[in-house]
């Protein structure tokens, strides 16, 4: 998670800097206000890898791709890394291919304390802000000044801000501020009162309402939060600092709007005088006051001002769009969640589920789940509900649905199915052959289903893992690799749904190929009951910590599907996981021990 948060944070920084350069470059054509709610879109790309988007990322193919799951990488076919399991000969073989994490758990520990820690600080400076703000609001008195009232509901009027606003005072304050989302208050500094300077109150009060009426106090709060968590990334400390400029900007833009044209001049003047004066942080609250960079860009603006005219309005959508298209287009990139690991089972009417404690039957070094499916009793039996419905890598048994779009596809066909080996030497003896469909599924062949996959081609295995609805549907990483404990992830409740859907062909494909793929799926059939199934085992620096037995059983009058899955630090093997379902299959009296494959 830590490797797909820095990806994302690198996505987000570039996409943020593109939006930029497209501020910086159209800054003649755009008006004040649009180029501080430019900024919005920005913000949401750095929060797109918190939210909860689960398919819409993987409905475009990902142009970043270099930026993905990249932790793991494919290590030399040899036989120091090769994991071989059996069962019975050529009925349950197992064989895994270790992979190498480029990334230890040791340097993702250290990431996350180093964030932990620069966030704890960042997080600790705003709270000072805060607690500043609060301190200087209890100190604060109400406005009691009848004629500095009727100024403050006049210019309320005048900016048409309907929400209740506390009007207060303070010795302590040099500069207006205005905080507060549910209840927005302005503060003043109490020598405004005691000089009673109409005019320039009336600008200051009108600046500060403005923007108690685009609520940028809520704007304000994001923009902590995000320096908070990308504490560590130059880009967001200067977006932090052009959105205080440009949101004063943006207000000195709409007071003018509700000046004369001759008071332009003392509006200027106003901000000259309180130029530096601010007293707590702009990322805190907002003020008319500000650094002398900024007085200055604001000045500059005022004296260019000029109301907008239709064409620049359009310029102003058309810009806004745009910029609201490349953040939309970028969610496939950005978001760390996106289907990743996680899965949605609230399509399941709760009446059908059964959930069974199966502890016993793991190991303790094992965390796993079971998935039944009764197929005539419309019936769920599911052990750990948390882990049956987390999407981890498929690792081999993938291949039921990598055969299945090459009989499709034509790559292959239900009676001319195999494939001539090319002689390279493989630590496996049955892969060193020619291989049939059946032989190749049982006995697990990678070289096998890599041809096939790559002879189908990219789009088409995309398209077909779209169609089936395979997990997240994320190939991105390769086609030699994506089933490797890399981008692809599905959940042991969507192996059995699939296999359910792949049994009674809801997705429509020719009858001969699905048969074709369940034929060599067959392990064993005896007193009329059938056992069909695939094993998979993800090895991970020569560690196995990922097995799956998915299948399922026919009997003379049911159909019940199947997924166990395991995992550990070392030891988790699909022929472990075929074990743990026999027992479970056993005792449920769907598949005696009898006829388990020895």
């Amino acid at each position: 998670m830590a490797i797909q948060f820095l990806a994302a944070n690198i996505v987000a920084a570039l996409i943020a800097t593109c939006i930029i350069l497209i501020k910086k470059l159209f800054a003649k054509h755009l008006s004040p206000s649009i180029q501080y709610y430019l900024w919005f879109p920005v913000l949401l790309t750095f929060w797109i890898p918190f939210l909860p988007l689960y398919n819409i990322s993987n409905r475009l193919k990902q142009i970043f791709s270099f930026l993905s799951d990249k932790s793991a990488v494919i290590a030399p076919l040899s036989k120091k890394n090769v994991s071989i399991n059996s069962g019975a000969v050529n009925i349950i073989n197992d064989f895994s291919i270790s992979v190498e994490r480029n990334v230890s758990p040791l340097i993702s520990t250290i990431f996350l304390v180093v964030w932990i820690i620069g966030a704890f600080f960042a997080a600790v400076s705003i709270l000072y802000m805060s607690f500043k703000i609060i301190k200087l609001y209890r100190t604060s008195m109400p406005v009691q000044n009848k004629q500095i009232n009727e100024v403050f509901l006049n210019c309320k009027n005048l900016a048409k801000v309907k929400t209740k606003v506390h009007f207060r005072s303070s010795a302590f304050l040099k500069s207006p501020v205005t905080f507060g989302i549910v209840r927005p208050c302005i503060i003043i500094p109490i020598r405004l009162i005691s000089e009673h300077n109409t005019d320039e109150l009336r600008y200051i009060l009108l600046h500060e309402l403005h923007h108690c009426k685009c609520k940028d106090s809520i704007v304000n709060c994001i923009t902590c939060l995000t320096g908070i968590i990308y504490w560590f990334n130059p880009v967001v400390w200067y977006i932090k600092k052009e959105i205080c400029t440009d949101r004063e900007i943006a207000c000195d833009t709409a007071v003018l709007n509700r000046l004369n044209p001759e008071e332009y001049i003392s509006y200027g003047n106003t901000l000259v005088s309180f130029a530096e004066k601010i007293s707590v942080s702009s990322y805190a609250a907002s003020s008319i006051g500000g650094t002398r960079k900024q007085i200055t860009k604001r000045i500059l603006n005022i004296a260019s001002y000029q109301s907008q005219t239709p064409l620049k309005k359009i310029k102003n959508t058309v810009v806004f769009l745009l910029t609201c298209a490349i953040v939309t287009g970028s969610i496939p990139y950005l978001s760390v969640n996106a289907s990743s690991d996680r899965n949605d089972i609230s399509k399941f009417k709760e009446d059908n589920i059964i959930y069974k404690d199966y502890e016993t039957f793991f190991e303790d070094d094992y965390s796993g789940s079971f998935v039944l499916y009764d197929l005539k009793n419309d019936l769920w039996q599911i052990y750990n509900r948390k882990n049956s419905i987390k999407r981890i890598a498929p690792n081999s048994t993938y291949k039921i649905y990598s055969a299945l779009c090459a009989l499709e596809e034509g790559t292959i066909t239900p009676t001319d199915n195999t494939l001539v080996w090319d002689g390279s030497q493989y630590p496996i003896d049955a892969w060193n052959q020619n291989q049939s469909l059946k032989t190749a599924m049982q006995n697990s062949v990678n070289w096998y289903f890599n041809f096939l996959d790559k002879k189908n081609g990219y789009n088409s295995m995309q398209q077909f893992f779209h169609k089936i609805h395979y997990g997240n549907e994320d190939i991105s990483s390769g086609l030699d690799r994506y089933w490797l404990e890399a981008s692809l992830k599905i959940s042991p409740v969507e192996q059995v749904e699939l296999l359910k859907q792949f049994y009674t062909n809801e997705f429509g494909f020719n009858q001969e190929s699905i048969q074709a793929v369940k034929s060599s799926l067959l392990i064993s059939s005896s007193d009329g009951i059938s056992l069909y199934g695939k094993t998979g085992t993800g090895n991970i620096g020569g560690k196995n910590t990922n097995g799956w037995f998915i299948g399922f059983i026919e009997t003379r009058d049911n159909t019940f599907f199947f997924a166990t899955n395991i995992q550990a630090m070392d030891n988790a093997t699909g022929k472990n996981a075929a074990d743990i379902t026999f027992s479970i299959l056993d005792k449920c009296g769907i598949y005696p021990a009898a006829l388990e494959p020895k």
